[in-house]
């Protein structure tokens, strides 16, 4: 399956990001695709509903606000009992 030209147009390099325990958070995906590469992060990143919330309200204002950009971002869900974060 390809990527839609509205973001395999965007992107310098066909490359995504590995998202990182307790590496991956808003500046590092704000740098990847600003760099023109796809990011992602795990949501447990986030530790709470409401952080994960904060972050997402991050990367839309700096990526998509504020540089017009239409970019790939994914979110690595694993879904736990003792820690749900969305």
């Amino acid at each position: 399956m390809s990527l839609p030209p509205s973001i395999s147009n965007r992107l310098i390099i066909p490359a995504i990001t590995t998202p990182l325990f307790l590496v991956s958070g808003p500046d590092l995906i704000i740098a990847a695709c600003q760099s023109g590469v796809t990011g992602s992060l795990p949501a447990m990143n986030a530790r709470t509903s409401e952080d994960f919330s904060a972050w997402m309200a991050v990367l839309r204002q700096v990526l998509w606000e504020c540089h017009g950009m239409q970019l790939a971002l994914t979110i690595d869900q694993m879904w736990i009992k003792r820690n749900l974060v969305i």
